[in-house]
This record gives C-alpha cells, sequence and structure tokens, in this order.
C-alpha cells in the first residue's frame, strides 16, 4: 500500500509541477487525485495497481502517456499480432491491410472478436489509453484491440452485405510486426500522371543520407509530395536548407524550470543554415493524418512555412514537444509531454495537431478498391494547379497562356495566384465579388514572357480587410501595341475568416 500511494503521489507532483498542458486536461488535476486516491488504496493485486496507472495516465489527455511495465506488456496487452491493420472509418472498424492473409479483405467490417462486440470492445478500452485527440484515441484502439496473447483469434467480418467467421493466429510478435509493416515500402521516386511528373517522399523511410540525392531527382519536378503518415528519420533538420534560403522560426516551447517547480519559461525553435544559393521553387505538399505524431508533426510545422505548401489529411495525434520518462514502483515506466509546442505566434498544437488546408479521410469504398484518397486528392489537386506540359517538358509550359487555381483554397487572410504568360503582354489581375464588383486590382502593368505570382491579403483596394465568402479573380492580358484581348479567364476562390 506504501509504495503504491507513493507511486500515486510522484506521479500527481512531477504532472502538477512539470507537466506543459495541465491548463487543458479534461479534468481538474486536483479533482483527479481525489479521485485515484481510493482507487490505488483497493488496487491490492498487481493487475489492478497497473490498471489504475493506466487509467490515471489517460486523465492527462496526452498521446505521449503510454505506460509500460513488465504486468502491462505481458498479462494486460500482449505481444502478439494477427496479420492486420485496422482502421476506424465512417464509425466503423475497418480491415485496412491484410499481411500475407488471404482473408479477410480490406474494407471488410470487423463486428466481433472472440465472441464479443467490436464496438463494446472499443468502449471498453478507452479509460485505460492515452490520447490528444479523439482521432488518436481510435488509431490507439485499433492496436489495442489486434494486440494480445500468442494464439488463434476468431472474428466475425461484414463480407460483400454478409457476415463471415474467420479464425487468424496472432503469432506475430511486435517487433516483427512492424517491420512487416514497412514492406515494399520505398524511399522516394516519381509518379507520372498525365504529362506531369511529382516527387513522393515516404517520410518513415527517407533518411538524412537520401536528402542531397532526392533533391536532385526531384529538382525539376513542379511539385514534391511528403507523405508524413507516419515517423520521420529526424530529416527536417537538413530537409530544411534545401526549401529556405534562411533560417527559419518553426516552433517555440514552454519548458518546466526544475529550480523553480511549476513555473514554464519559453524558448524559440530557429533550424536551418540558409547558405544554399538556390531552393527548390515548385509545390510542397504535406499529407499527415492521425499516425502523424510529435516530431512528424514539427516537421509539418516546418515544411508547411514553404510559401507553395499545400497541407493534405486530416488532424494529427496533437502530441508534439520531447517527451519525459517516469520511473514508479512496480517496474513501471510512463511518459508525458514535457514541452509545451506552439506555432511561432502562438497558436497551440497540443490537442489541436496539424490543421489540414484540405480535410480528407480514408473511406470503407477506398479500401475496398485500394485507393490511396488522401494521395488521390493530392494528385488531382495538383493537376488543377500546374499545365499539363510541365514537368515533361519546362519549355512547353510558356507556350499558352496559364492562369492557375489559387493556393491555399480555401484560405486565411493570405493566397497566391499563378499565372503563366508565353510573350509579353499587358496584364491585369483583379478580384471580384459574385455580384461582379471589383474588390481590387493586383496588376496592371506590361509584363515580361514567363511564370509569375501575386498575393492577396484579403483586403480591398483601400487596404481594409474584406468579409469571408467566395471571390473571383480574373486575368487579362493584351497586346500592348495593338490593345487586342490574347487570353481571359476567370476562377474561383473562397475566403473564410
Amino acid at each position: 500500500l506504501e509504495q503504491r500511494f507513493l507511486a500515486l503521489c510522484r506521479y500527481w507532483n512531477i504532472i502538477n509541477y512539470f507537466y506543459p498542458y495541465k491548463d487543458i486536461m479534461d479534468q481538474q488535476w486536483d479533482s483527479t487525485l481525489v479521485e485515484f486516491i481510493p482507487k490505488f488504496i483497493q488496487a491490492t493485486e498487481a493487475l489492478d495497481y497497473n490498471r489504475a496507472m493506466l487509467e490515471l495516465a489517460n486523465r492527462l489527455n496526452d498521446t505521449h502517456a503510454g505506460t509500460y511495465s513488465a504486468v502491462i506488456n505481458e498479462d494486460i496487452i500482449g505481444f502478439y499480432y494477427p496479420p492486420l491493420v485496422l482502421d476506424f472509418v465512417e464509425g466503423k472498424t475497418v480491415i485496412a491491410r491484410v499481411l500475407g492473409s488471404d482473408e479477410p479483405a480490406p474494407g471488410d467490417v470487423l463486428e466481433e472478436m472472440d465472441g464479443k462486440s467490436v464496438p463494446a470492445l472499443r468502449d471498453s478500452l478507452r479509460a485505460y489509453i492515452a490520447a490528444s485527440t479523439p482521432a488518436a484515441m481510435d488509431r490507439e484502439i485499433n492496436k489495442r484491440l489486434l494486440r494480445g496473447q500468442y494464439g488463434a483469434t476468431t472474428l466475425v467480418v461484414e463480407h460483400d452485405g454478409g457476415m463471415k467467421d474467420i479464425t487468424l493466429d496472432r503469432n506475430i510478435y511486435i517487433t516483427d510486426y512492424r517491420e512487416m509493416l514497412k514492406e515494399g515500402a520505398k524511399k522516394y521516386f516519381k509518379i507520372e500522371t498525365e504529362g506531369r511528373a511529382f516527387g513522393y517522399v515516404n517520410m518513415g523511410e527517407l533518411e538524412v543520407e537520401d536528402i542531397a540525392s532526392m533533391f536532385v531527382e526531384f529538382w525539376d519536378c513542379p511539385a514534391i509530395i511528403f507523405d508524413i503518415r507516419n515517423y520521420p528519420n529526424g530529416t527536417l533538420w537538413y530537409l530544411i536548407n534545401y526549401l529556405f534560403d534562411a533560417p527559419i522560426h518553426v516552433a517555440s516551447f514552454t519548458h518546466p524550470d526544475i529550480q523553480f517547480p511549476g513555473t514554464l519559461a519559453w524558448m524559440d525553435a530557429i533550424i536551418g543554415m540558409g547558405n544554399f544559393s538556390k531552393t527548390y521553387q515548385g509545390y510542397v505538399v504535406l499529407l499527415f493524418d492521425k499516425d502523424t505524431q510529435s516530431q512528424a508533426e514539427y516537421t509539418c510545422m516546418g515544411i508547411e512555412q514553404h510559401p507553395k505548401a499545400i497541407k493534405i489529411g486530416s488532424q494529427t495525434s496533437g502530441a508534439d514537444g520531447n517527451v519525459s520518462r517516469i520511473y514508479l514502483p512496480g517496474g513501471i515506466i510512463t511518459y508525458f509531454t514535457g514541452l509545451g509546442a506552439f506555432y511561432p505566434d502562438g497558436t497551440p498544437t497540443q490537442r489541436v495537431g496539424i490543421v489540414p488546408d484540405y480535410y480528407v479521410l480514408p473511406t470503407i469504398e477506398g479500401y475496398r478498391t485500394g485507393t490511396d484518397e488522401v494521395l488521390q486528392f493530392a494528385l488531382d489537386y495538383l493537376k488543377t494547379l500546374i499545365p499539363t506540359s510541365i514537368g515533361a517538358d519546362p519549355a512547353l509550359a510558356l507556350s499558352t497562356f496559364q492562369l492557375a487555381q489559387n493556393y491555399p483554397n480555401p484560405f486565411n487572410p493570405t493566397t497566391t495566384i499563378e499565372y503563366s504568360l508565353p510573350q509579353p503582354a499587358q496584364v491585369s489581375l483583379a478580384v471580384y465579388n459574385l455580384r461582379g464588383q471589383m474588390v481590387t486590382v493586383l496588376v496592371d502593368e506590361e509584363q515580361s514572357a514567363g511564370m509569375h505570382a501575386m498575393l492577396w491579403r484579403g483586403e480591398n483596394g483601400a487596404g481594409a480587410q474584406v468579409g469571408s465568402g467566395v471571390y473571383l479573380y480574373r486575368l487579362q492580358a493584351t497586346d500592348a501595341a495593338t490593345g487586342e484581348v490574347l487570353f481571359s479567364e476567370d476562377r474561383k476562390m473562397a475566403l473564410m475568416r
């Protein structure tokens, strides 16, 4: 009893004085102490004590708050997986991948495991899993449903409109399972689509030593897609030098002062050397989701500062900042986010994650057809921005007038409008509301042939901010000598304040 009470007090005090996110827990930390004193007193068996620790860590609302011990690992969770990967899609537990097995099939809905309802199992696990966001909670539940003791597991899945019973061996050790998830993954390659060539980077596989050769291969691609639906290998600090010509302020952190418990101090994270004579000028697309956590989220915070960055996906884990470790009686090791992570302007990331420009989720149908809908959205969107000839023959990109879709879109408060001119022309680029009234003129001058870009700050001609809504931007090019209209095109954009 004395050691169990010591464990509760040690954990409570460390969180109370050194956890930077005590103010955004769902429950007051003082009331948590009152709640858990009887739980720890009554936890006279090892399983009960370890479950109490798992439940206590859950109260942090922190995906970093993993808790481990011999009892937890061996008796509560287990070390083995069946050859499956799960996802929680459209409110259902879905087979996302099958690892070397004939059944079930991707897209099948898991209804029962070992005679128990899967929705009921999900609910029973919530109190013992630490997560910053609902998306991260669902991710961790997916893993916990699969992981267990060595042996057979029976499943009932919805398949082609009917129910099917399946028995699988839960015999893949945790480290082997993680390696199986990576089988066949490439570090980077080009995606050819309709005359365009885009670079694709798997950030979970890319190593620091690959970065130089990757950029050499992709330097002339009009876009590079960085897939960060994984955990990167410390590459941000090197990638940044190819994307920015000066160091960037990637984040600000709060950190605890152990000399003055309860006090947090601010520090800024400045990364990059800024010593490259030329940086990558194409579009930079970030793909992320609930599997994007910690260093992966920090990587997004750096790359998204690129002037042509586009963020596609869904809410990330919402747990950034270095991890701190606590040792407790009974051989328990538990963790928590030890640094408060914020954008340079003070925007929080904990329990928020990285916010996409375009919110895209996988679907059950996508799993059934083998479609990566997040990646497909990125490719389709890039096609609207980039003329077909770019990437195949850059000289052909300027053979016609082109007006690209603005990016980001929707936007707040700024967006970029790009266009290309195959010859010198008198150019007018103006913004209108849906009533046809001119809001502002961005360009009214003679310009040379080539690619051009203009930034709109969501302001009218007098410099005042305009309200949320859909606006038109119109590009018109005329022959400076004759006044002949050579090109005119309108596109829509959405301002969301």
